[in-house]
């Protein structure tokens, strides 16, 4: 566990290209127990997809970063309750993430079972983005923590998620819990 920025397991794209298409098809990985930092994925470019990967028991998140247009289909985020595990974490517009199974995820605040992030208006680009236009939809989540949308709200990251929508997701408790 490095435990700080530059610990990604795979990363995608820089900054400083972010709004620029990589077309990049991560497909059909298991990624276990990868614990390096916050983000487990930290995608930086445009017009991505992440389809059929298993993500066990990892701690942070597959993080769309930076990069407009990227999708999260057919994943399972499996956490089995282990600490600091997570999900997907949104930033940027137009990113899609459907179908996808979310199981006993425990991580909070930008590691969380899954995060939409606040933006900082008119953002640099290697700040934060608003989250724009984003379509999730048809997921299941069971037994997870916590579910963020606005996350980092602060003096900076003003800008809430707009224009998104969260549709004909499957929301489970967990069992004797209020």
């Amino acid at each position: 566990i490095l435990g700080a920025n530059g610990g990604e397991t795979l990363r995608i794209g820089t900054s400083h290209y972010s709004l620029t298409d990589s077309n990049t098809r991560v497909v059909n990985n298991f990624f276990d127990r990868c614990n390096g930092e916050v983000e487990i994925i930290s995608n930086k470019s445009g017009n991505n997809r992440f389809e059929g990967n298993v993500f066990y028991e990892s701690r942070g998140t597959l993080t769309l970063r930076h990069g407009n247009g990227n999708t999260v289909t057919n994943n399972a985020f499996i956490g089995n309750g282990v600490p600091h595990t997570g999900g997907v974490r949104i930033i940027n517009a137009d990113q899609t993430v459907n179908d996808n199974l979310f199981f006993r995820l425990t991580g909070y605040r930008f590691g969380g079972g899954f995060v939409v992030m606040n933006g900082v208006p008119d953002s640099p680009i290697n700040r934060y983005h608003e989250v724009k236009n984003a379509r999730i939809s048809n997921n299941t989540f069971i037994d997870v923590e916590y579910i963020l949308f606005g996350e980092g709200s602060d003096e900076e990251r003003s800008a809430p998620p707009s224009e998104s929508h969260f549709v004909n997701n499957i929301l489970i408790g967990k069992a004797g819990s209020s």
